[in-house]
């Protein structure tokens, strides 16, 4: 009989069975665990956790930060120290009960990503959106694009964040742009920077540990693209009188 633990973490997809970090009680050795890559979970992120016991009548699964989402799924979210322990109270088929533990190192991550709409954010980059994109945004949690993770974002929530402009400091609770924003992105010009900051976020079993910080959305506003062919429509012309006018307005004062 063999007890397979399956971990789908970031671009790892880790099959974990017993080596020489797994604790295992000297009345069986049922439990087999291989692992294929790093036996590692994350914390400041829902790891993905499968657990299946084979030919047995039943098992619980408990840890800290382990969670059950339904039958052989979990999460978990690791908690302080160096080490997170999944504990397993096996019951087999013959009313014999065997109790097996798996140790898992525990890693941080350097920097956790945000987004605004479907924008991902990035390490000291600035983002270029127009002012139609930016109304009404919607700050979300995101994760990088260049790596393959298996994490359900739907469960990440954000809280509160900050934006800063040159002129004015705005703190909004939830997670969308307000009409206060929205005013003060309107009236501002083209090329103007502001800053995205201080995002607060949760998600199930969060609350057990301080969380890491989301890296600053920096953003700039561009002028929407003109298309290729304005210059040979009526639009043009039409926008090319409204301007003369205007300026024509301006030189007689």
């Amino acid at each position: 009989m063999k007890i397979q633990i399956l971990v789908c973490l970031f671009c790892f997809s880790l099959s974990i069975a017993a080596q020489e970090d797994s604790v295992r009680s000297s009345e069986s050795n049922i439990a087999v665990v291989s692992a294929d890559n790093l036996k590692v979970v994350y914390r400041g992120v829902l790891n993905p956790i499968s657990i299946s016991v084979p030919n047995c009548k039943t098992f619980t699964a408990s840890g800290i930060g382990l969670s059950r989402k339904s039958e052989g799924k979990y999460s978990l979210s690791p908690g302080q120290g160096l080490f997170s322990i999944i504990k397993l109270n096996i019951e087999l088929n013959n009313g014999s009960k065997i109790i097996e533990e798996y140790k898992f190192r525990i890693k941080g991550i350097k920097s956790f990503l945000g987004k605004i709409n479907d924008r991902i954010n990035c390490e000291g980059c600035i983002l270029e959106m127009t002012k139609e994109e930016l109304y009404n945004s919607t700050i979300k949690y995101g994760v990088s694009e260049d790596c393959l993770f298996d994490l359900d974002l739907s469960q990440y929530k954000i809280n509160s964040f900050t934006i800063k402009f040159s002129n004015k400091k705005i703190v909004i609770k939830g997670n969308k742009f307000n009409d206060d924003i929205n005013n003060t992105i309107k009236k501002s010009k083209k090329g103007s920077i502001f800053l995205i900051y201080d995002i607060g976020y949760s998600f199930p079993g969060s609350e057990n540990y301080l969380l890491g910080r989301l890296v600053p959305i920096k953003i700039m506003i561009v002028e929407k693209e003109v298309e290729q062919n304005y210059y040979e429509n009526k639009e043009f012309i039409r926008d090319s009188i409204r301007r003369m006018k205007i300026e024509k307005k301006l030189l007689k004062r």
